[in-house]
C-alpha cells in the first residue's frame, strides 16, 4: 500500500504503472502534509480509514 497526497497522485499512479503495478493499492490524502497542523492531519487520516480497510481486505 502506498500513501500519497493529491499533488502527487498522478505521479504515483504513473510510477506504479511503470513498475508493472497499474492496480497498486494507493491511498490519497490532501496536500500538503508538511506544515499542516496535527488536528487537520488526524482529520485527513480519519477520512482515509475506510479506503485503507477496503484496500487491505479486497482481493
Amino acid at each position: 500500500m502506498v500513501f500519497t497526497t493529491t499533488k502527487f497522485e498522478l505521479l504515483t499512479n504513473k510510477v506504479a504503472a511503470s513498475f508493472g503495478l497499474p492496480d497498486a493499492r494507493i491511498v490519497t490524502v490532501d496536500h500538503p502534509l508538511g506544515g499542516t497542523d496535527r488536528a487537520t492531519i488526524e482529520r485527513w487520516a480519519d477520512a482515509a480509514v475506510d479506503t485503507v480497510v477496503a484496500l487491505l481486505t479486497s482481493g
